[in-house]
């Protein structure tokens, strides 16, 4: 059935053709242009073309006008970009129409509160939201030019194609009732057979929720829209050292070279403790720059290799640091977006810094806020303190949490285990492992954030009552003197050894064949090391602190103790070194865990997915 809006439409076709030099009305503004053209180019018509632009729908509008002054470039954009096209022009016309009527625009309203314990300002998400659609539509416009300027001179062609078909379907329809209205939903349903059953065509679907990820934090990206293509991606990391954040980095690299068609590229520092890593990290054919960004001409240099990504990714180990702050500020400044992933959750107010150093970080590491498009928290507990403590935005603020290797982390057995204990043991300088020992492995950075002395504390303790027991740490850092000098003084000669900076099959191996992992660190994100000892088939033993209670989830996984507490690590290691039995099921139930939730492909997946959103 033809309603009175199509009717009125057949009587006042062909459309007339704007004049030369005539304004041509951009996207969302009313049309009053050609209502004028027509009164003034046919005066018998003006009163009866007024009542037709008066009497149209919204929907009908922006169908006429997406037919008349808007080909869709649809091998330019994609099929996905031209549904994100539509789906942006359609809710301009009805911000519009809300505004004409005195109501609220669309997209200005404030959506929901998010769902959990996560508490955000409304006011940022309606703001936040409108400035994403804002900033989406130049997107596809300058993807749309050069279609545009191709399809010039075949557009009267399409015009005449379109009024012709629009003809016969009225002159199809002769026999309905004049004034009839259409078919409840048909329009609706016409839409929806456009747009498809992936772009909100399902019934109940809200058209004015976009594709993006939730307010509450989750794993990744479930959907979303890829409305470009990403060529090139700068990876930029400030560490001083190699720890688990330069070891996802590498993974994360490795990962997006493999799977095409961008192109990574590394940015670090010149250190002689990174040089084994950023090699090994080019030596799969990614570009590596050495900058240290203490000269201008060093600040020049990162500015270019800004211009020339698409996307820039800031890998933040640490949240102070004048060499992070200053790469998200050039990464801006050069126009590109940024991707900051976060490792740690931890308050400034208690770290070792002056009061003024303090106050400064204090205020600058909300910027990174205003900086990235996309923050990335590794953890729950890093999401809880970027949004609760930090004030960041809950839209952009995405849950990926790390992952191991499960292919290289296996439990070992038979000979295979015999052998890479003893190995451990013996590059600890522990000697030859008596019968039944029980191993104790820890891998970290010898730092002050990983808690070391209190493993030394409480390992003094252990070997009081289990004297077979071994504790093998695995890594190096700044104090491995101190902590080497502190374990002679306890008495812990031949019990404790320091095995120093190992590569990772090796780690692999000792993990594999070891009976305890120990964790004891005073802050964390979500520790790599521990996911990869479980994979292995250690039962832990870790201070709950970040996200290690994300990993270790009760009882039946491992043990957790207070940090800072030498005493109650003491208990937990003596309680699972005398019990054979249950090391075992613990260490059965944290391989499973660590399989079951913890797949690195998967975090590589979800990070590299926030790049084209």
């Amino acid at each position: 059935m033809v309603g009175e809006a199509e009717e009125a439409r057949v009587e006042v076709d062909p459309p007339v053709e704007p004049r030369p030099g005539r304004h041509q009305p951009e996207l969302g503004e009313p049309e009053q242009g050609h209502e004028r053209a027509g009164a003034e180019d046919h005066p018998e018509r003006g009163a009866q073309l007024a009542l037709v632009r008066r009497r149209q729908p919204p929907a009908q509008e922006v169908q006429q006008r997406e037919q008349r002054d808007d080909p869709e470039p649809e091998h330019a954009l994609g099929e996905v970009g031209v549904r994100v096209q539509d789906r942006v022009r359609h809710h301009q016309v009805e911000d519009r129409d809300h505004r004409e009527r005195g109501g609220h625009p669309v997209a200005g309203q404030r959506p929901a509160q998010p769902a959990g314990p996560v508490v955000a300002p409304q006011a940022e998400h309606g703001d936040r939201r409108q400035d994403d659609e804002e900033q989406l539509l130049p997107d596809l416009e300058d993807a749309d030019q050069p279609v545009r300027r191709a399809q010039g001179q075949k557009h009267h062609q399409q015009e005449a194609v379109e009024r012709h078909a629009g003809d016969e379907h009225a002159e199809a329809d002769d026999g309905a009732a004049p004034g009839q209205p259409e078919a409840p939903g048909g329009q609706e349903q016409e839409e929806k057979g456009r747009r498809g059953p992936d772009d909100g065509g399902h019934e109940g679907h809200d058209t004015n929720q976009r594709s993006r990820p939730p307010a509450a934090p989750h794993r990744g990206l479930d959907r979303f829209w890829i409305i470009r293509r990403i060529r090139r991606i700068l990876y930029v990391s400030h560490s001083k050292e190699v720890g688990g954040a330069e070891l996802y980095l590498a993974g994360l690299i490795r990962s997006v070279a493999a799977a095409g068609p961008a192109a990574p590229a590394l940015v670090c520092r010149r250190d002689a403790v990174l040089d084994e890593w950023a090699a090994r990290v080019a030596s799969g054919g990614v570009a590596l720059h050495r900058l240290d960004l203490t000269a201008p001409g060093d600040c020049l240099a990162l500015l270019r290799l800004a211009r020339g990504a698409d996307v820039v990714h800031l890998n933040l180990a640490f949240p102070v640091g004048r060499y992070q702050l200053l790469s998200a500020l050039l990464a801006r400044l050069a126009g590109r977006r940024l991707v900051v992933t976060h490792h740690l959750g931890v308050d400034i107010a208690g770290l070792p810094l002056g009061a003024p150093a303090r106050r400064f970080w204090t205020a600058a590491f909300p910027l990174y806020d205003r900086l990235a498009r996309w923050n990335v928290a590794c953890s729950r507990a890093v999401w809880d303190h970027l949004v609760r403590g930090c004030g960041y935005s809950a839209r952009r603020t995405v849950l990926v949490r790390n992952g191991a290797d499960l292919d290289r982390f296996q439990p070992l057995a038979g000979a295979d285990r015999a052998e890479a204990r003893a190995e451990a043991a013996e590059a600890a300088g522990l000697g030859s492992l008596p019968p039944g020992a029980v191993l104790a492995c820890t891998v970290a950075r010898l730092s002050v954030q990983k808690g070391l002395a209190d493993l030394v504390d409480a390992a003094r303790i252990v070997v009081a009552d289990h004297p077979d027991v071994r504790f093998v740490v695995v890594g190096d850092g700044e104090l491995r003197e101190e902590l080497a000098a502190r374990a002679a003084a306890a008495g812990l000669a031949g019990r404790l050894g320091l095995a120093g900076a190992r590569p990772q099959a090796q780690v692999a191996r000792w993990l594999g064949a070891a009976d305890l992992f120990v964790l004891s660190s005073h802050f964390e994100g979500m520790p790599l090391a521990l996911i990869e000892a479980m994979a292995a088939g250690c039962a832990p033993v870790a201070t709950d602190v970040g996200g290690v209670g994300e990993v270790v989830d009760g009882p039946l996984v491992g043990r957790l103790v207070p940090p800072r507490d030498p005493v109650a690590l003491a208990a937990a290691i003596g309680e699972l070194a005398a019990d054979a039995d249950l090391r075992g099921r613990l260490g059965c139930a944290a391989s499973e865990r660590a399989r079951g939730a913890f797949d690195v492909r998967d975090t590589y997946r979800e990070t590299a997915g926030l790049y084209g959103v």
